[in-house]
């Protein structure tokens, strides 16, 4: 079974998306709430670690080498802020269907 970041944060690029099926419109609702809960909702250094690692596709080594803390530091980081943006992105997935469900009732 895949992950919340398996399938969604994984090597995805939301310009990379061509067409309009329900799991590209949900990628493209997730690619741009993800930011959004990341500055709201981690720590700073949570969300440091979170955004080199994810979106400038560092590796946890040069992040730890950046940022002068070690590389099991970086590992917690980034694991505690995949828990709490992965808890949250779970809200939105459950949200989305259950727009989309109603939708797909009225019409």
């Amino acid at each position: 079974m895949n992950t919340f970041f398996d399938e969604f944060m994984g090597s995805y690029n939301p310009f990379e998306s061509i067409g309009c099926d329900e799991q590209a419109i949900m990628r493209n609702s997730l690619y741009a709430v993800v930011p959004k809960i990341a500055k709201n909702e981690l720590t700073q250094m949570q969300r440091i670690c979170f955004e080199m690692f994810y979106f400038e596709k560092k590796s946890q080594k040069q992040i730890a080498s950046i940022l002068h803390i070690s590389q099991p530091s970086v590992s917690r980081h980034l694991k505690s802020a995949q828990i709490i943006i992965e808890k949250i992105g779970n809200y939105c997935i459950m949200s989305i269907k259950k727009t989309n469900e109603q939708w797909a009732r009225i019409q």
